[in-house]
């Protein structure tokens, strides 16, 4: 070949085509990482409190028939209340459903039921349950990048959705945890964009879709209400034709009626819920200290703060979270002002940011309790922000300067999820579970190292959850004896060094001189030892 063939042939290379490539595979990549970051050593962490109520739900348990079983004021064993954190192959779809109604009302049955066929078809171990739940979370990257492509019309704010959603530390960490919210953020995400596309196309099969999808949601999280309501608003606000809105309105309509059976459930143990609910009340913070609490929640979107080594200053951490939290005004402001052509996205992301804020910070604020200090019932906001960073991040700019530097932070974002995310997957525990599954290991340690332990407790003093929990790490021969209600159980006559008082209450409410007995700490807040009786 000539010289000059060969400048033809250089020339004749389109750059572009060049950049898609490259754009593919960083893709590639990084969704590589984030399946292998919510697989990762899946069954290493303790399975704690609210997961061990998955697993009894989904074998067709409740906590009034485990409460009937093991606290009855005789001994027990941990081999026995263990048999309630595995699924019966023999059990069916109906008594987890009715498990559910009895015992654990405000969770609908839909992920309990796909959980209860899962362990009898795969395992019930905690690595397997917690597969599940990464799987759905695998399955909202197709859904998010169709739902950008439906919303901005653009593949590059698609592929960055994608990117971001995949090592989002928010969504890592409830990936790998068995519970219903990764099938909650699917949920969202597919009502979403089945609600633009039939606004888009206007059939009658295009709206049944989106009716499947919200019945889905509803029977996934009672929570999904937020992600309707912001519907609701949305196509208010956005003016739809009168077709467009009869239609829509007919197809809530029929999600209200198709829900109402499950509903009427929930009104009917609503003493029940509450009871199980409490918490959300309990220990309210104050008013600085909860919204300091809300940017942390709003910034583990893009970047978890305790990745960071407890050596480093609180002033070093401030600054990418402040970032971070920078980035996301910009990205919503950004969709605010983009005129006509971003209106329709504009009301959307308003709606599914406002909501949950009007839903759960709004109430902390004005009467008081932590509901929105809990990350897992955020995912419509985060859903929201994530949209509105990856079109910021690739809309085109008239100056290429503007766009590099877009590009970087893209880069930064993508980079300080996944060392979050690989922080987390390192380590032992994590804050949103609380010191759950640190003093769920620390408490079993202690146990399994006597002889023959005997742990002493009542329904007043620790949960159903947590007993679970923690017969799960001990021996099978780890003696227990329950009692069903406030009142102490007759003491053993065994040596006292052996007993032990089990409570997950705070340490700052447990009072020795309410006890019928004298207990001393242990290294873990949730085991005392009994000294002998009062």
């Amino acid at each position: 070949m000539s010289a000059t063939d060969e400048s033809r042939s250089l020339q004749s290379v389109d750059p572009s085509a060049a950049r898609r490539r490259g754009r593919v595979v960083v893709l590639i990549c990084v969704i590589a990482a984030g399946v292998v970051l919510r697989f990762h050593d899946l069954g290493a962490k303790p399975y704690w409190f609210d997961e061990s109520i998955t697993s009894l739900s989904a074998g067709g348990h409740d906590v009034p028939e485990i409460a009937r079983a093991v606290c009855t004021g005789q001994p027990t064993t941990a081999g026995d209340i263990q048999r309630f954190t595995h699924v019966d192959p023999r059990s069916r779809a109906r008594d987890v459903v009715v498990a559910l109604a009895i015992g654990d009302p405000q969770h609908p049955p839909l992920y309990f039921l796909i959980a209860h066929a899962w362990a009898i078809v795969v395992r019930d171990s905690p690595a397997a349950m917690r597969a599940l739940a990464a799987i759905f979370s695998l399955i909202a990257l197709p859904l998010a990048y169709a739902l950008a492509r439906e919303l901005f019309a653009s593949r590059a704010a698609a592929e960055w959705v994608v990117v971001l959603i995949a090592v989002s530390p928010v969504q890592v960490l409830y990936a790998q945890e068995s519970r219903e919210y990764s099938l909650w953020v699917v949920t969202i995400l597919a009502s979403t964009l089945a609600l633009l596309r039939a606004q888009r196309i206007d059939t009658q099969p295009a709206w049944a879709i989106y009716l499947l999808t919200c019945v889905i949601g509803m029977f996934t999280h009672t929570l999904f209400v937020m992600a309707l309501v912001a519907h609701i608003a949305y196509v208010l606000l956005a003016r739809a034709p009168r077709r467009q809105m009869f239609r829509y309105f007919l197809a809530l309509g029929a999600c209200a009626a198709l829900f109402a059976p499950w509903a009427i459930v929930i009104i009917r143990a609503r003493g029940e819920m509450a009871q199980h609910t409490s918490w959300l009340n309990e220990a309210p913070y104050s008013r600085p200290n909860l919204v300091a609490r809300f940017v942390h929640l709003l910034s583990v979107n893009f970047i978890d703060l305790f990745a960071f080594p407890p050596a480093v200053p609180k002033h070093v951490i401030a600054v990418p979270m402040i970032a971070g939290l920078c980035v996301s005004v910009m990205a919503v402001i950004g969709i605010l002002r983009g005129g006509p052509a971003m209106r329709r996205a504009a009301i959307l992301m308003s709606c599914m940011i406002v909501v949950p804020v009007v839903a759960l910070l709004l109430p902390d604020l004005l009467v008081g309790g932590r509901r929105s200090t809990n990350p897992r019932y955020f995912f419509p906001l985060y859903i929201a922000i994530t949209l509105a960073t990856a079109h910021w991040i690739g809309a085109a700019s008239a100056g290429a300067t503007w766009t590099r530097l877009r590009t970087l932070i893209g880069i930064a974002l993508v980079a300080a999820g996944i060392c979050s995310a690989v922080r987390y997957a390192s380590a032992s525990d994590w804050w949103s579970k609380g010191d759950g599954a640190g003093v769920l290991r620390a408490s079993a340690a202690i146990l399994n190292r006597e002889s023959h332990p005997v742990i002493v407790s009542n329904l007043d003093e620790v949960k159903v959850g947590s007993i679970l929990a923690i017969a799960r790490l001990l021996r099978p021969d780890a003696e227990f004896i329950l009692s069903p209600d406030a009142q102490w159980p007759t003491m053993p006559s065994r040596d006292a060094p052996q007993l032990f008082l089990l409570t997950d209450k705070p340490t700052k409410r447990v009072r020795p001189a309410t006890y019928p007995f004298g207990i001393e700490p242990t290294p873990s807040r949730m085991v005392y030892r009994i000294r002998g009786a009062r």
